[in-house]
Order: structure tokens, then sequence, then C-alpha cells
């Protein structure tokens, strides 16, 4: 029951954070890739099948989108 009391609103402020020795500084070295080279290395995640199909629907909807909206 002891366990419970500590863990109660009564006890104060509950740090959440990593000691400021154990934090690590190597979220910045992770920016290497630029934008573009993320989104061709998330195409060769999916199938050529999926990816013409994308392809597709998006020409698609960019054609429908023109006839609707032309003059």
């Amino acid at each position: 029951m002891a366990a419970v009391e500590e863990l109660s609103p009564a006890s104060g402020p509950v740090s959440t954070q990593p000691p400021e020795d154990e934090i690590d500084d190597d979220e910045d070295e992770d920016m290497d890739e630029t934008l573009a080279e993320r989104l061709w290395g998330l195409t060769e995640m999916f199938p050529d099948t999926v990816r013409t199909a994308a392809d597709a629907s998006v020409q698609c909807s960019v054609s429908l989108f023109k006839k609707f909206y032309s003059p």
C-alpha cells in the first residue's frame, strides 16, 4: 500500500524527463536527407501496382478538376 501513497497527488510533482547527462543530442544528426530523398525512399516501400494506381487516380482527379473548373 506504500507504493500507492508514493504515487498519490499529495506526494508532489513527478519528474518525467531523464537527467541532463542522459539526454542525447543526436536528433540533429538524422537530418542528412533532403525531403526529396525521403519521398523517393517512400516510393520504394510500395509495389509498382500501388504506385501506378495512385498515379492514375491523381491524373484522373487533376483532369476532372480542370474540366469542372475551366471557363
